[in-house]
This record gives structure tokens, C-alpha cells and sequence, in this order.
């Protein structure tokens, strides 16, 4: 089996899809693991910069390498699991996120499309507070690698269900805070959370071979709970 490539500077992070290397001049360096490329998801980066979203500063893009500017802080994740920020404020955060996203108009040249219609537009595909960085300067989104044109409702469900069902393994502190998050967010959101569009990104996370047998329980119950109920409440 072939091994990681090696990097040049720290290792900063290790996600599912890529990891991040500190190349000790003010800029770091993400690269893919999963054998895609950057490429699109460095256009996707920049077409919703360029919409007034805060994204990091793109410097280079080559295959599985992406060479960004250095965002200085902890994640959302990491402020709420030391206290450094509260939940209610994690959640308003996101919200926040998701009103800007629902502002940004689908790329043209997007091949990654979901269902959509006249209302799609941009959607990040992991909006989670680990993929948002708390700067001097204000939250900064990260991982643009499922990003893909679609329902806007879809987002705020995909965000919700990673918030509720996937564990980041941070630990005590983040499960007692996530469900407060998940509130907090959908309560700060115009239209809430839609229980259709829960259902199908449940199904599609269902699919993704990444997902650990304790989120796949967690998503199946998700799925029951939304079953429809007979008369008298029986399923």
C-alpha cells in the first residue's frame, strides 16, 4: 500500500479528505488524500470570495495541492470545546454563514449540481463549526471540498446533520454543546430547517463510505424519526 506523500512544514490538521501542512511563511498548504484534485474546489473558493463570503486567500492550486494564506485562530469547534466561545454564539455564527451563502448565485461552470431550479445557488456541502476559523478579522470558512450548486435548504440540513449525528471526536464538552449549536442556528436561519430536505442528505451521507458505524446509527434514526405516522401515531 502506498504511504502519504511527504510534505514540506507542521502538520496543523488531518480530516477525511485532505490534510494541512504549515509551510512556516505565512501560508499553509492542503492536500487532498481522497486522490481528487483542488482544482475545482479553489474556483468554487474564489467564486464565493468573490461574493463577499470570508474564505482564506488562495496563492496556488496544483493537483492535490492547494497553497493558501495562513488564517491565525481556533476553529468554532475548538472555541466552544475551551470555553473560549459559547454555543448560542457558534450557532448564531453559522447562521450567519448560511444567510451570506443564500446570496451567492450558482457558477456557471459548476459540474457538481444537486436538483435544483430557479432557487439554486452556492452551496459549501460541510458547514460545521470545524470548518470555521474565529480570526482577528471575523469566522473564515474552510474545506471547500464538497462545495456544489443546489437547494439552499439542503445546506443548512447538511450543517444540521453534521452538528447532530457526526463526532469529531472533541470529546464531552462538544456533545453536551452541539445540540444547542443546532438550535441556535435553525432558530437564526428565515426558513428554519426542512424536514424533506433532512431526509435526503441523510440518505446520501448514508452512501458515503467515510461515515463511522455510530454516525450511520445516528443518521438511521434521524431517517425513522421522519417517517410519516399512521393514524392514532403508529408508523
Amino acid at each position: 500500500m502506498t504511504g502519504q506523500p511527504t510534505l514540506p512544514g507542521r502538520l496543523l490538521a488531518a480530516g477525511r479528505a485532505a490534510i494541512v501542512h504549515d509551510l512556516g511563511n505565512g501560508t499553509v498548504l492542503r492536500h487532498r488524500t481522497d486522490g481528487g484534485t483542488s482544482r475545482q474546489e479553489a474556483a468554487f473558493m474564489q467564486w464565493a470570495a468573490s461574493h463577499g463570503v470570508p474564505v482564506p486567500e488562495l496563492v496556488s492550486v496544483d493537483g492535490p495541492n492547494m497553497v493558501m494564506a495562513a488564517v491565525d485562530g481556533l476553529t468554532l469547534l475548538e472555541e466552544v470545546v475551551t470555553g473560549a466561545a459559547s454555543a448560542r454564539d457558534v450557532g448564531r455564527v453559522l447562521a450567519d454563514l448560511h444567510r451570506q451563502l443564500d446570496h451567492v448565485p450558482p457558477p456557471p461552470w459548476a459540474s457538481r449540481r444537486r436538483p435544483d431550479g430557479d432557487t439554486a445557488r452556492l452551496l459549501h456541502g460541510d458547514l460545521h463549526p470545524g470548518n470555521v476559523i474565529a480570526s482577528d478579522a471575523g469566522p473564515v470558512l474552510i474545506d471547500w471540498t464538497d462545495a456544489a450548486v443546489g437547494d439552499r435548504s439542503e445546506d443548512v440540513a447538511e450543517s444540521w446533520l453534521l452538528l447532530t449525528c457526526f463526532d469529531p471526536a472533541a470529546g464531552h464538552a462538544w456533545l453536551l454543546a452541539r445540540e444547542v449549536v443546532a438550535h441556535e442556528m435553525v432558530a437564526h436561519l428565515p426558513g428554519g430547517l426542512d424536514p424533506d430536505s433532512v431526509a435526503r442528505v441523510a440518505k446520501r451521507r448514508l452512501q458515503d463510505q467515510h461515515v463511522t458505524a455510530a454516525e450511520r446509527a445516528a443518521i438511521v434514526q434521524v431517517l425513522k424519526s421522519a417517517e410519516p405516522r399512521g393514524p392514532g401515531g403508529s408508523r
